[in-house]
């Protein structure tokens, strides 16, 4: 559980209050204190200047705790962070996975019966590394799929949803800008 009063301040977006369905599954928060010198800790740019065009079948990063059922952790979190490389899926085969309509500002990556995220997962930030560069670019935040257990024990694989945080734009700047 994250303490409030390590924040400054906060922003949400209406996910919750829309029934879960029609997205907006987004929270900025500032830290009250920096993370320079923080050991594990790291930054990572927005996607906005430059602009940072993916395009199906190119990796994205998800880091979490989430549960991991393959290796017996079905329903807990995972004690030790956990690193995933998910290709990224067209939104087009998105929404034919899932045979209905999807948010307006998903972002979907492939899922796999043994490679996925899972529950505890959501709310973690995908990241992406720019072609010639080193610069890590947060691009999504994880936020539903299919359920892993369910997954491995042979359920067809559909299609990650994401946020895709270069559709918040305006939110997110707006957020930096009002100090």
């Amino acid at each position: 559980m994250i303490m409030m009063e390590f924040f400054n301040r906060f922003a949400m977006g209406d996910f919750f209050t829309n029934n879960c369905e029609k997205g907006n599954d987004i929270v900025i928060m500032e830290l009250e204190s920096s993370i320079l010198g923080l050991e594990g800790a790291n930054y990572a740019c927005l996607p906005f200047l430059p602009a940072v065009p993916l395009s199906d079948g190119i990796n994205v990063t998800s880091f979490g705790w989430g549960s991991d059922p393959g290796k017996g952790y079905d329903h807990s979190i995972f004690p030790m962070i956990q690193q995933l490389e998910l290709a990224v899926d067209s939104l087009e085969t998105c929404k034919e996975n899932w045979g209905t309509k999807i948010p307006h500002d998903s972002f979907c990556t492939v899922e796999e019966e043994d490679k996925n995220v899972c529950s505890g997962d959501s709310g973690g930030g995908l990241t992406f590394v720019q072609p010639e560069s080193t610069r890590q670019y947060i691009i999504a935040i994880v936020s539903y799929g299919s359920d892993c257990v369910q997954l491995i024990g042979g359920s067809e694989p559909k299609s990650q949803i994401n946020t895709d945080i270069r559709k918040h734009k305006d939110f997110i700047l707006k957020f930096i800008n009002s100090k």
